[in-house]
């Protein structure tokens, strides 16, 4: 009789768990929306014909998604407090907050790399738009202020929840999940950044003439504003996954070391970068044989065999990196 009582209170705060975060999440999201929304009227109100029915529709969402909002997560803030250890050990809250982190986190990323890239263009003598700066800027700021603001404060709480109650093994798990999610987003944001500057600087010195200027400053403005934010968004997630397997004889670094979600991201860079120093191999002998047996070669053939290879080294890079981490996670279990 007392376990069913305990696993039917369970069953009922669970429920009661889930519509509280739900109710939080929707007004959140109607929170967010409108308060960029608004930003980005009253930013473009020079521009605008008529900005007072936007104003108010915004405004009207603001409001509202900040009472639900703040009402149902007073409630969940409330019961965690208390220190239950249904409430402490609850996954469900771990999935909310990681998600909001991760939702938000990419938000002020793309939007902050969206705004590196043009102050780059500037930098390197783009044209002014015709359009005045806040009109530009109208939706870029918001973004990057709202999801930054979110993204703070949900990782503030995340390090709150962690200094009240000790981990459980579920909640380990919805965290883990997250911090390889952010370091394989990370990581790929920064090899692409990366890879997309190595192309241009080929290019501009093996065919300057091929392509005008304008779009050498474009793509090397992606390309670099990608390098800067993938860079610490991949580093920071991944030297603390990497700090907790290197840790002997203790159950925080077995339990990381034997992780799926951990086997699974080396093991898919490992084979994609396999992948990638094939195709570029096989693509950079094909050109040189073709060069050898005397057939008619392309005019950018030179860069079409660089770009082989430079992208057959970065790949060789990323497959030793993460096979040697590989490697290291077994030298410690033995």
């Amino acid at each position: 009789t007392d376990r069913r009582s305990a696993r039917t209170l369970v069953i009922n705060l669970g429920i009661r768990r889930f519509y509280l975060l739900a109710f939080a999440l929707g007004g959140l999201m109607m929170l967010t929306w409108g308060a960029i929304g608004l930003l980005q009227t009253l930013m473009q109100a020079v521009s605008l014909v008529s900005w007072q029915t936007p104003v108010a529709n915004y405004s009207a969402q603001l409001l509202i998604g900040t009472l639900v909002w703040t009402a149902h997560w007073f409630i969940l803030q409330r019961d965690f407090a208390t220190g239950h250890p249904v409430e402490e050990r609850s996954a469900l809250r771990k999935v909310y907050l990681y998600l909001i982190v991760f939702v938000y986190s990419v938000m002020a990323l793309s939007s902050g790399a969206l705004l590196l890239k043009r102050l780059i263009e500037l930098g390197l003598g783009a044209p002014p738009s015709a359009e005045p700066l806040l009109t530009q800027l109208s939706l870029v700021v918001p973004m990057l202020a709202s999801g930054g603001l979110f993204w703070a404060y949900h990782w503030q709480v995340l390090r709150q929840d962690a200094g009240r109650a000790p981990e459980a093994p579920r909640q380990a798990a919805v965290r883990r999940i997250y911090a390889y999610l952010v370091a394989a987003v990370g990581l790929v944001t920064l090899l692409t950044g990366v890879v997309g500057l190595l192309i241009q600087l080929i290019d501009l010195l093996t065919s300057p003439a091929a392509i005008g200027l304008n779009f050498y400053r474009e793509q090397v403005a992606l390309s670099t504003a990608m390098t800067v934010v993938g860079a610490p968004v991949w580093l920071l997630p991944w030297r603390a996954v990497q700090r907790r397997a290197a840790t002997d004889q203790e159950a925080p670094g077995i339990d990381e070391r034997r992780s799926t979600v951990r086997k699974i991201f080396l093991y898919f860079f490992v084979f994609i970068a396999s992948l990638a120093i094939f195709s570029s191999v096989g693509w950079f002998v094909f050109h040189i044989l073709t060069a050898l047996l005397g057939a008619d070669l392309p005019s950018d053939f030179l860069t079409l065999v660089l770009n082989a290879l430079v992208i057959a080294l970065l790949a060789g890079g990323v497959w030793l990196y993460h096979w040697l981490a590989i490697r290291q996670d077994g030298r410690h279990e033995q």
